[in-house]
């Protein structure tokens, strides 16, 4: 809940903007017109996320429209450059972030259905 009156979540916004393009797109034409709704988890959330939509029914848009692709990790540092340890023997992690979205993206096999598609 972000706060908004509808008590929508953002994920709910995006899909209903998305499926009104969709539905425009039909009625100007293109009767087959699809998009994908590609989002991108870290290893922290991907099954909730997933979850999430599931529960929900993907808020009406065709699940196989619903793309979810995870971003890697990268080793935690300290300012100084020394390696986090979340346990003994364990390097900590994080999700690379945002430039982590292309490599993603192709390790994921979202990249080629994309070109597939023709985007």
């Amino acid at each position: 809940d972000m706060g908004l009156p509808s008590k929508k979540t953002l994920f709910q916004l995006c899909v209903e903007k998305l499926r009104r393009l969709v539905h425009t797109a039909k009625e100007r034409g293109g009767p087959s017109a699809r998009l994908p709704f590609l989002i991108m988890t870290s290893p922290l959330n991907d099954a909730e996320t997933r979850a999430f939509f599931a529960e929900r029914s993907y808020f009406g848009m065709a699940e196989e429209d619903v793309w979810f692709f995870e971003q890697g990790t990268l080793p935690c540092l300290t300012p100084e450059g020394k390696i986090i340890m979340e346990s003994a023997g364990v390097v900590a992690e994080a999700p690379d972030g945002n430039g982590g979205v292309y490599p993603a993206l192709q390790r994921s096999g979202c990249l080629q259905r994309l070109q597939d598609a023709g985007v």
